[in-house]
């Protein structure tokens, strides 16, 4: 820290002669209002951290179903995309997704630990808690990027016609091949035996808005704090 009591607010004076610059102090600021402020505005970084995470998960599931979109994969495909490169760019979509998803939930966690929030991080830990026995999506996206880190990738067919179309296909069959998908095997096998998964990231977006609302709610004193020294400081100086 420096020893110096005062921030100084200068402005720079219209040059009067070759080299030399004049300057003029507009404002003395005791030091410690400003270390306030900056100490105070912190947290203003840590909710762009996690509002970024957050905007990358919902970016990633809009660009999945955009792109398992019936009439999107009709184009791609008769603009001569090969099938292995429809499944290809499917599962990096599904696969940008779920471990996105699953990174916004570990990092609200680190970040209630990190700030101290004892009490919300034991209500942030019941909410995903009942999240993961009572909807069925969330458990599948949560145990999903397992799946993938340690078996498969989700889709594995195509399958075109006159009749029905052109679809990159994720099977029931081959989501089970991995055995560790805990209480989400039981969801899995009463799934239809080609899996809609971007109808799965329909269902996520309202738990997403919760656990963010859930993360404002968290730091809501360090908010106000934080817009209060801001506001006095700007009246004041």
């Amino acid at each position: 820290m420096s020893k110096d009591k005062f921030v100084y607010l200068v402005e720079q004076l219209p040059q009067k002669k070759d080299n030399e610059h004049t300057i003029s102090i507009l404002d003395e600021v005791p030091k410690d209002e400003v270390d306030d402020l900056f100490t105070a505005q912190r947290f203003s970084a840590v909710y762009h951290k996690i509002a970024q995470v957050k905007n990358i998960v919902v970016e990633n599931g809009k660009d999945f179903q955009d792109f398992m979109q019936p009439s999107n994969i009709a184009r791609l495909r008769q603009s001569k995309m090969k099938p292995d490169m429809l499944i290809l760019n499917a599962n990096k979509l599904v696969f940008n997704y779920a471990m996105s998803l699953k990174t916004y939930v570990d990092i609200h966690e680190r970040l209630l630990k990190q700030h101290g929030k004892t009490e919300r991080l034991k209500e942030y830990k019941d909410l995903c808690s009942s999240f993961y026995d009572t909807d069925m999506e969330y458990r599948f996206w949560m145990n999903l990027r397992n799946c993938i880190a340690h078996c498969e990738l989700p889709y594995n067919g195509f399958a075109e016609s006159e009749i029905k179309g052109y679809k990159v296909i994720c099977t029931k069959r081959n989501l089970l091949q991995f055995d560790n998908w805990k209480h989400s095997k039981k969801d899995i096998l009463v799934m239809d035996d080609e899996i809609d998964l971007p109808g799965m990231v329909i269902e996520m977006s309202s738990m997403i808005m919760a656990l963010c609302f859930h993360f404002i709610m968290s730091f809501g004193e360090d908010i106000i704090n934080a817009i209060s020294t801001f506001q006095h400081f700007c009246n004041k100086h």
